[in-house]
């Protein structure tokens, strides 16, 4: 049984804790579980849950998914975005999570688990459990959470996409629209749609009906020789992977440009991806009864493959 933190209570009966806010261990029998890192300190996933935690209670926390594969794939880069998401947040961070300490507990929680190949999602969120929206401190801790994946990184599809577009709510201009957080409730219902319509992903709209995004990555069109899309002022997020190809593409000679889009500029154009750091790049194959090539998307896929992308 893993190390207990503080205000803990053993749902056996015993140990029962009259602290308001307090960590659950559930024990009960099942298969063998992952560990996660919180604070540098390794629980067992799925047994841990904190009745207080504004990050489940408010949406109080950011995140970075990323990509591991032997290496850190694109490490800086998110690190980078972390900070600013953390400084957007208000969050007072600790000055020994530099981007080396997050760097070695990340790789020490993926030997923890003896995985090879993972997406690993590192969150923050405010350390004070409190009710009510107001904090009084906005010390943060942090969480490192793994989860296996098979083969090696961005390996080609065996088919497209089907895809849609969630018309229900929109993703409007604001502080926090260029990075990843625990108020996630519009991606919950797109995506909630898409399966509900048996599409493999759907596209999201800002204020305006155009394209800002999807629900997992950056959108890319492929239309009159021109790889396009949309800027991050439409509201879409600032993409990891987004940002690496808008360096990379050029440089093999590519065309690429920032430009607004509409769904309407879909069917004009002779391919669409989807873009992440954990996937690369993904082709679409079929929207609103129209079909895509993969040609641009399969070439650059290889590439990232080959390349592997590990600067660190």
């Amino acid at each position: 049984m893993p190390k207990l933190p503080p205000y803990a209570t053993k749902f056996n009966g015993v140990n029962s804790s009259s602290t308001p806010f307090h960590f659950l261990y559930l024990s009960f029998s099942m298969k063998k579980e992952k560990t996660v890192n919180l604070n540098g300190t390794y629980y067992s996933a799925g047994n841990l849950i904190s009745t207080g935690n504004r990050a489940f209670l408010y949406g109080d926390s950011v995140f970075e998914s990323i990509r591991y594969d032997g290496e850190i794939l694109l490490w800086s880069q998110h690190y980078a975005r972390l900070l600013r998401a953390a400084a957007a947040m208000g969050f007072v961070f600790s000055p020994w999570w530099t981007e080396d300490y997050f760097r070695y507990e990340i790789k020490k929680t993926l030997r923890q688990n003896k995985y090879e190949s993972a997406r690993v999602r590192l969150i923050l969120f405010r350390e004070e459990e409190t009710m009510g929206y107001a904090p009084s401190v906005d010390r943060c801790s942090y969480l490192i959470d793994v989860d296996e994946l098979d083969g090696h990184a961005y390996t080609q599809q065996s088919q497209g996409l089907r895809i849609g577009v969630f018309e229900d709510a929109k993703k409007y201009p604001g502080p926090f629209s260029f990075f990843k957080s625990g108020q996630s409730l519009l991606y919950v219902l797109a995506s909630r749609k898409a399966r509900n319509e048996a599409w493999d992903e759907i596209l999201i709209l800002n204020e305006h009906n155009r394209i800002c995004e999807s629900s997992t990555g950056n959108v890319w069109v492929v239309k009159d020789h021109k790889i396009l899309t949309p800027p991050v002022e439409e509201n879409g997020i600032s993409g990891i992977m987004r940002d690496h190809l808008l360096k990379r593409l050029p440089e093999l000679g590519m065309e690429v440009r920032e430009s607004k889009l509409s769904p309407e500029d879909l069917h004009l154009s002779d391919e669409i991806w989807i873009s992440n750091a954990v996937r690369g790049v993904r082709w679409v194959a079929e929207w609103d009864f129209r079909k895509y090539k993969s040609e641009i998307a399969t070439q650059i896929q290889k590439l990232l493959q080959e390349e592997s992308i590990h600067h660190d």
